[in-house]
């Protein structure tokens, strides 16, 4: 079957240095390369996977991707062309143009206009990776960080409580995949709450219908959350064991051998001290 010619792009999440392409298949199936050309100010370029503008024409198996590198107030056209494979072939035309301007101002600015520091760019980025396209798709970069900031206030939270911030998510897979995981789950249930409204029963005459979205995804949800709680709680666990031998009548080990056993036992530890 032959491919389609993709329908103009639709462009969101519009920043300083960014923009969204979200690919409209128009008929094309699941796994077709495109190719987006991006034009501005007489030049233009096509989107690497990475998501940078560079001049070579190329095919990739994305239909949503953030753009990146781009110059603050500039007006910029994109298209999109599909082909079969990642060198072209059977490659259709090119589609109708879509086209927007970045917003004026700082590049990789925040919402308050303060630019987003390296460490925060890649959560960012690994963040929308890891998001369904629908939960992305409108989101801007400061409620992405923001987002991953609550996340990482709740593994704060557990006992013992920890003050780790974004700056610490690089040097630290374990926390990385903590948050990047928990990211995942709880952008799930964001849209379980979003499927509740579709839930619907109607009877009429002895002919009933019953539409449970949600309860079919339940107890699989609840199964992931516990095993989520499961590994914050063993990243704990080995934080305090990693504050290195000390004595048995010392409060420094009194305070960790309390907190490992409040981890482990729950409400029904408590713990005095002489």
């Amino acid at each position: 079957m032959s491919l389609q010619i993709p329908q103009p792009p639709l462009l969101t999440n519009i920043g300083t240095s960014y923009l969204t392409i979200n690919v409209i298949p128009n008929g094309n199936p699941v796994g077709t390369w495109y190719a987006m050309q991006v034009m501005f100010n007489g030049t233009g370029g096509f989107v690497t996977a990475q998501g940078i503008v560079q001049p070579v024409q190329m095919w990739i198996q994305s239909t949503l991707i953030q753009v990146t590198g781009l110059t603050p107030g500039t007006n910029y056209s994109v298209r999109l062309s599909a082909a079969d494979d990642n060198i072209g072939t059977n490659a259709t035309a090119f589609g109708t143009v879509t086209s927007t301007t970045t917003i004026s101002g700082q590049a990789n600015g925040s919402l308050c206009g303060v630019p987003f520091t390296s460490a925060e760019q890649q959560v960012i980025a690994q963040s929308r990776k890891l998001m369904p396209e629908i939960f992305s798709r409108n989101t801007p970069d400061f409620k992405i960080l923001a987002y991953a900031n609550l996340i990482l206030a709740d593994i704060n939270a557990f006992p013992p409580f920890t003050s780790f911030t974004i700056g610490d998510i690089a040097g630290n897979p374990t926390l990385a995949n903590l948050l990047y995981f928990g990211i995942s789950l709880m952008t799930e249930l964001f849209l379980q709450a979003r499927a509740t409204l579709e839930d619907f029963q109607y009877n009429d005459n002895g002919l009933s219908l019953n539409v449970d979205q949600v309860g079919k995804i339940a107890q699989s949800y609840a199964n992931m959350l516990e095993f989520y709680r499961n590994m914050i709680l063993n990243f704990k666990k080995t934080q305090i064991f990693a504050v290195g031998a000390v004595g048995l009548g010392t409060p420094r080990y009194q305070s960790q051998i309390g907190q490992f056993l409040k981890i482990s036992l729950g409400s029904a530890f408590s713990w005095n001290t002489p």
